[in-house]
């Protein structure tokens, strides 16, 4: 043991769980400085150990959930950055999260005052429901997207969104009013 930094180790106790305990040590000495003891402390660091275990299994399954959703699921910070982008998200834009993480998240979508729009009542609530607009994939491709938006780490200001998509609703729309438009009705 070094008598200048708390040392820690795990020991397995009689009922075989493993304890974690960490050992500080502090020399003293006599009126001439020669080291003639040692006081020292033991903490029991077994509850903190676990507990930091479960909270990154937690995280790790947490995680490992958004990525298999099969909606796209994008985490957004306070500046607009896309901070994760899971699976759906990549695959349906045709764009890796490498390549989404370099821009903003309203860099995505087709319409500037949609993202302007969407930018600015996110801002002042905090959240964002049922907003529609495009979004824009790989080679120009558009995506009509459903957005749902909400704080999810208030700490470190990041936004959750989820993101539906509308390829086929706005289909049928494109499909009735253009059915509109060459009826022969006034």
């Amino acid at each position: 043991f070094s008598a200048d930094t708390p040392q820690s180790f795990r020991n397995t106790n009689n009922g075989n769980t493993a304890l974690h305990l960490r050992i500080t040590l502090q020399a003293f000495g006599d009126d001439k400085n020669q080291r003639v003891g040692f006081a020292g402390m033991f903490q029991d660091l077994t509850l903190l150990t676990e507990t930091q275990r479960q909270l990154e299994s937690e995280r790790a399954h947490f995680s490992n959930l958004l990525d298999i959703a099969p909606i796209a699921v994008v985490t957004v910070d306070a500046d607009d950055r896309i901070v994760h982008a899971n699976t759906a998200m990549t695959e349906r834009l045709g764009i890796n999260e490498k390549e989404l993480k370099k821009g903003t998240f309203y860099q995505l979508f087709n319409d500037a005052d949609a993202a302007a729009k969407a930018a600015k009542q996110l801002h002042q609530t905090g959240r964002l429901r049922d907003f529609h607009t495009s979004l824009r994939g790989k080679n120009e491709v558009m995506h009509p997207s459903e957005l749902h938006i909400d704080l999810f780490d208030k700490e470190k200001e990041h936004y959750v969104c989820w993101i539906s998509d509308r390829s086929g609703e706005q289909f049928q729309e494109d499909k009735f009013h253009g059915l509109l438009e060459h009826s022969s009705m006034p």
